[in-house]
């Protein structure tokens, strides 16, 4: 046994010596093959341009694109709006959500909903919808052989939903729980208070939902909403998977049909200009939270005012890359003040906000948000180091094509970009024309878009105003109390 051990020892010492040698010298070519910098790795040029799609429109300006994938037998459909909650504003804060959540919740005419479940259930199909400021959609998944029978319910749940009453009433009670234990999470208690900061209380850029709000709401105001958000010139079909052109044909022409004895009322865009907000500070909500949740940032302009090749490559060195970026470097790995740190520009056509999520101990709070203003105020002086942003540049070049793995995100892809604004040509030019920003271009864009003088900042945590005051004297301090939504309760001079 000893001369086993002694045998492995020695083999083990002359691999460790051959290791030693590779490094210090140059006799191993394996080790003086490693580049040394990124400029070094060898990497091919990227040339992708993104696969074709097929698209057809009806008189009525309903819209149809189609894809076909048939690796496996399965089919997906959506129809997306461009009408969100801004272009079609309720009356009522609880409305989209109710309307949204009782299309597919509520049944249809032809189903009641616990038939309507148990029928989607059995198929292994699924139908779901979502809202968000611009857009509405519905969306369905269905094998193959399936197909007539989902894609008839999937065109009852958007035009011919029943909302029924008893899932209405349990939607409002579901409802009423999730608006009291707001509460309990300090980062939906930051998200709440930054948006209200944000906004300056306005309807519709800042809607909560309050109980006060589930008791006016009728099933007759969430109808009458969510009656025009599908109008056919407002609408895209979206079908792809295992089905040819014609069957994808005669699904659209059936939910053409099923809309052609419809009257649809024109839905005035009541998307404005001229947000406004609260005044830059440090707003506090003091909770006995171990943990603090903070929100930093302030609005940006549209996105015609916006090159969105600067703000792709800003994110990425900034704070939107994760582990990478310089934001997560810099106040999680170097200052130990954070155990989550992202930040970016977001632009839609309506306007757009820089926004800064921290979640870090309490006790380190105002020390996280001090790395915030030195991060950004050294950006300002010296910009960003040249080798984040060729790094970043590279990456976003070789990521691209990714994109374009899935073949539903392919077909949408084309809807969504018009949704936010972009350029038309976004794919086709994407790689020529993010290789063409160069060093100085996100440089200058982040001087011009890093305004730290504008800063709306959210604490919550066991963290309180005078505190934050005696750190950041020089800077507006204010109070913060939340009863279902925020609201300001004091400042301190």
């Amino acid at each position: 046994m000893k001369s086993i051990t002694k045998i492995f020892e020695k083999k083990t010492f002359i691999i460790l010596s051959l290791i030693f040698a590779c490094f210090t010298t140059s006799s191993c070519s394996f080790f003086s093959n490693i580049p040394k910098t990124p400029e070094q790795i060898d990497s091919s040029e990227l040339n992708f341009n993104p696969p074709e799609i097929t698209k057809w429109d009806y008189p009525n300006g309903f819209k149809v694109v189609y894809f076909k994938h048939s690796e496996v037998p399965l089919v997906t459909a959506s129809i997306i709006s461009n009408c969100g909650n801004l272009c079609n504003t309720p009356t009522n804060p609880a409305m989209p959500a109710a309307a949204i959540s009782l299309m597919r919740d509520g049944g249809t005419i032809k189903m009641s909903p616990d038939i309507l479940d148990k029928t989607l259930d059995d198929l292994g199909a699924s139908i779901q919808a979502s809202q968000d400021e611009t857009s509405t959609s519905v969306s369905m998944n269905s094998m193959k052989e399936d197909l007539d029978q989902v894609f008839n319910i999937f065109t009852d749940v958007i035009n011919a939903p029943a909302y029924d009453e008893g899932r209405f009433n349990l939607w409002k009670s579901l409802t009423l729980d999730s608006i009291s234990k707001r509460i309990e999470s300090n980062d939906v208690l930051s998200k709440y208070s930054f948006a209200y900061l944000s906004f300056k209380n306005q309807y519709p850029w800042y809607m909560p939902v309050t109980s006060a709000d589930l008791k006016t709401l009728s099933l007759k105001s969430i109808k009458d909403y969510q009656a025009n958000i599908f109008s056919p010139s407002t609408s895209t079909l979206i079908i792809v998977g295992d089905l040819t052109l014609d069957k994808a044909k005669e699904l659209s022409n059936s939910y053409y049909e099923s809309t052609k004895n419809k009257v649809f009322k024109p839905i005035e865009n009541n998307i404005k200009e001229g947000r406004i907000s609260y005044p830059a500070g440090i707003y506090v909500l003091n909770k006995p939270f171990e943990q603090a949740s903070i929100q930093m940032g302030y609005l940006t302009p549209k996105r015609e005012k916006i090159d969105p090749y600067h703000e792709l490559l800003f994110n990425r060195i900034f704070g939107a890359s994760g582990f990478s970026s310089l934001l997560f470097k810099e106040i999680r790995e170097k200052r130990g003040l954070a155990y989550d740190a992202s930040g970016m520009v977001s632009t839609m056509p309506y306007g757009g906000e820089f926004n800064i999520e921290l979640g870090t101990k309490s006790d380190k709070a105002l020390k996280s948000v001090d790395g915030i203003y030195s991060l950004v105020n050294s950006i300002i002086t010296d910009g960003f180091k040249k080798d984040d942003f060729i790094d970043s540049r590279r990456s976003a070049v070789q990521s691209f094509v990714f994109k374009f793995s899935e073949p539903n995100y392919l077909a949408v892809r084309d809807t969504v970009l018009k949704l936010k604004g972009m350029p038309s040509d976004w794919d086709k030019t994407f790689i020529e024309k993010i290789k063409n920003v160069n060093f100085d271009d996100v440089n200058k864009f982040s001087k011009n878009i890093l305004t730290p003088e504008n800063f709306i900042t959210v604490i919550v945590g066991k963290v309180t105003p005078e505190e934050v005051k005696k750190e950041f004297p020089n800077i507006k301090v204010c109070e913060l109390e939340f009863n279902e939504v925020p609201k300001i309760s004091k400042c301190i001079d």
